[in-house]
C-alpha cells in the first residue's frame, strides 16, 4: 500500500507568476501604450532544464541551477541592488515585482542546494515520469512533474515518520516559465505535501 511521506524535509517555497512582455530592457519595459502580444518560449526542453536543476541540487552545483533558471548570480545581485534602492532607480510596480521574483528564485537555489541535498544523495537516481500542464495566465507556463527518486544505498535513503528507509518515492516539482524584466526565467519548486512512497528497503 502506498503511503504519503510526511517527514521528507523538502520544504515548499511558494511561487508567483508575474506577466511581462518578454522583450526589452528596464527602460522600455515601462508602460507605454498598448500591450504587446506574449509569445512564450519553446517548451520542448523544459524537462531537460528540470533535470539539470535536480542534478544541480544533487551535486551542490549552483551554477547549473542558475543555468537551468536562465538567470545568473550577477542578475540576482542587480535585482537586489535595484530592489533595495528602488526609489533611486524609479522602478515601476511591475519592475519591482519582477526583481522581487528574481531574488526569490535566487533564494530558492541557495536553499535547495544547502538544505535538501541530503534527499538527493549522489547514489540516488531520479527521473521525470509524468508531466502535467496547469492552467496558466497568458504570460506564463506552469507544469507539474512527477519525479521518481530511487535510493540505491539504504544508509543514504530518507526515512518516513516511522523511521523506515524509503527505496522508491515520487515527489511533485513545479516549473514556472515567466518573463522577469524582459528575460524568460524558469522557477522550480517542490510541493511538501504531495509525496508518495512506492517501496521500502
Amino acid at each position: 500500500m502506498r503511503k504519503v511521506v510526511r517527514a521528507l524535509g523538502i520544504a515548499a517555497i511558494g511561487f508567483s507568476v508575474f506577466g511581462c512582455n518578454g522583450k526589452g530592457t528596464d527602460k522600455d519595459a515601462r508602460p507605454s501604450g498598448a500591450e504587446q502580444k506574449i509569445t512564450l518560449p519553446d517548451g520542448t526542453k523544459d524537462r531537460d532544464l528540470a533535470m539539470k536543476y535536480l542534478y544541480g541540487i544533487q551535486n551542490e552545483d549552483k551554477k547549473s541551477m542558475y543555468e537551468a533558471t536562465n538567470l545568473t548570480e550577477a542578475l540576482a545581485n542587480e535585482a537586489r541592488e535595484k530592489f533595495i534602492y528602488q526609489k533611486k532607480y524609479q522602478l515601476t510596480e511591475k519592475q519591482l515585482k519582477d526583481y522581487e521574483r528574481t531574488l526569490a528564485i535566487s533564494g530558492e537555489i541557495d536553499f535547495y542546494a544547502k538544505k535538501i541535498k541530503d534527499n538527493l544523495p549522489k547514489s540516488a537516481k531520479f527521473e521525470i515520469v509524468k508531466s502535467e500542464p496547469l492552467k496558466s495566465p497568458p504570460t506564463a507556463r506552469i507544469e507539474v512533474y512527477s519525479v521518481k527518486i530511487t535510493y540505491q544505498n539504504q544508509k543514504e535513503a530518507i526515512r518516513d515518520e516511522s523511521r523506515k528507509a524509503v527505496k522508491v518515492m515520487v515527489v511533485k516539482m513545479y516549473h514556472v516559465t515567466q518573463s522577469l524584466n524582459g528575460r524568460w526565467a524558469h522557477e522550480f519548486t517542490f510541493d511538501s505535501k504531495q509525496r508518495e512512497v512506492l517501496s521500502y528497503f
